[in-house]
C-alpha cells in the first residue's frame, strides 16, 4: 500500500477577518462518510490523531493517507463551526 503526503494550502484555518484560527480542527474521512481514517507522519509512519489540531498559525500538520483513495476532510473552528469542508478529494 503507498501513502501520500498531504499538505494542502486550503487545510489552514483562517478566521473571517484574516487572522490564523489557533485550535481549528481538520478531520479526514473515507469520501462521502463519516468514518475516520487512520493519518500516520511523513517522517517515521507513526499514527496521529484524527482530527488533527492547528497550531498558533492555524496551519496543521503534515499527514500520509493512503494514495489512490479519495477522503472527505473538513476543518472546524474551536467551537465546531465548520470553515471548510472538500466531500471527495481523489490523492
Amino acid at each position: 500500500m503507498t501513502r501520500a503526503i498531504c499538505k494542502d494550502p486550503r487545510w489552514a484555518a483562517i478566521n473571517p477577518d484574516g487572522t490564523p484560527c489557533a485550535g481549528a480542527q481538520l478531520a479526514v474521512y473515507e469520501a462521502n462518510s463519516d468514518n475516520l481514517v487512520t493519518l500516520t507522519n511523513p517522517d517515521g509512519g507513526a499514527v496521529l490523531p484524527n482530527p488533527l489540531t492547528a497550531d498558533g498559525r492555524g496551519y496543521f500538520p503534515l499527514f500520509e493517507v493512503v494514495e489512490g483513495s479519495s477522503y472527505k476532510i473538513k476543518i472546524t473552528a474551536p467551537g465546531g463551526a465548520v470553515i471548510s469542508q472538500i466531500n471527495s478529494l481523489a490523492v
